[in-house]
């Protein structure tokens, strides 16, 4: 019971600061976005049952973002601990958070869903992964751990976290489709973070850091579950993606962060064969993708796809943690 007693000691503070800052800014956030009719577009692939969504304001991702960087910042000033590790997750949350905040600018400034081209947010999405990498690349351990296995990857772990960072920051957004469904699975792979640098002596700061993040969302999930009255956006997805992918390398994780998010690796995978079929075979091989879109085609309520996918992230968290504690 100590351990316990001890990690809920240590995360309770920084938690309950993200959730209550959100909860309180959250409902003025609304009614300006409201008036400035900042709305969702949905997209052109979504099911006709979820185009009732384009009157939800979007940009909600905005303030738990806001959140979680000011007041780390405020707690580094206090305490006066910025270390490198933070430094990297502070700039990946911030810089990937940008790139989908310019994105929902564009999308809400065109009143359509034409946001970046697919193909400039990918190179910003890129660029951003290379400045944080390379800058950070002298100071870091370039091996992977898996369980007793060490792969030394020396300069080519460069061009590998440029992918993990590109690829995650992609992930969560395709898994952004349903009132709560990328919000309630980033909260359980950060706890599963929070777990791993808690097991393995992480520093303070990341830790605060982790935690303000979990509340921050817990938050935002008052507002955005089902019937859900903000979405995170790009703002908030692609910033998420970046900051696990952060994490994931300050916390050397790498490897088990493909289990940790493993419902945010099948979404993206069956998107990648889906189109891989359809070009090949000109017929597709999943009724509907990204998946989660499918069991509603089937017939499920949008919060038991919800349910589901939550539970599956929960498993793969779980399994993510033993892999990177033995490891």
């Amino acid at each position: 019971m100590g351990l316990y007693s001890s990690l809920l000691m240590q995360m309770a503070m920084p938690f309950v600061i993200g959730l209550v800052c959100v909860v309180c800014i959250m409902p003025f956030w609304i009614k300006y976005l409201k008036r400035h009719n900042a709305n969702q577009h949905v997209s052109e692939y979504a099911l006709q049952q979820f185009k009732d969504k384009a009157k939800t304001p979007t940009f909600g991702g905005f303030i738990f973002i806001i959140v979680t960087l000011a007041v780390t910042l405020i707690y580094c000033l206090v305490t006066m601990d910025m270390s490198e590790d933070l430094m990297i997750l502070l700039v990946s949350l911030f810089g990937f958070g940008i790139i989908g905040f310019i994105d929902d600018y564009l999308i809400v400034l065109k009143d359509n869903n034409d946001g970046l081209s697919p193909r400039l947010k990918f190179m910003l999405q890129v660029l951003a992964g290379t400045l944080i990498v390379t800058a950070t690349y002298l100071t870091r351990d370039t091996s992977l751990y898996f369980f007793n296995v060490s792969i030394s990857l020396s300069w080519l772990y460069i061009p590998f976290m440029i992918f993990v960072y590109a690829g995650s920051s992609n992930a969560v957004n395709l898994t952004d489709g349903m009132d709560g469904l990328a919000a309630g699975c980033s909260l359980i792979v950060a706890f599963g973070f929070y777990l791993i640098g808690y097991s393995e002596g992480a520093d303070a700061s990341i830790l605060f850091f982790i935690a303000l993040l979990m509340g921050s969302l817990v938050g935002y999930l008052f507002f955005n579950v089902y019937p859900a009255k903000i979405f995170m956006g790009d703002t908030g997805s692609l910033a998420l993606g970046g900051i696990f992918a952060a994490l994931a390398m300050v916390l050397k994780c790498e490897i088990a962060y493909i289990v940790l998010g493993g419902v945010f690796v099948a979404e993206t995978v069956i998107v990648m064969l889906q189109i891989f079929w359809v070009k090949v075979f000109h017929k597709r091989l999943f009724p509907y993708t990204p998946i989660h879109y499918t069991f509603t085609r089937k017939g499920w309520k949008e919060t038991h796809v919800v349910a589901l996918f939550w539970t599956v992230c929960v498993i793969c968290m779980i399994c993510g943690v033993f892999i990177a504690i033995h490891s």
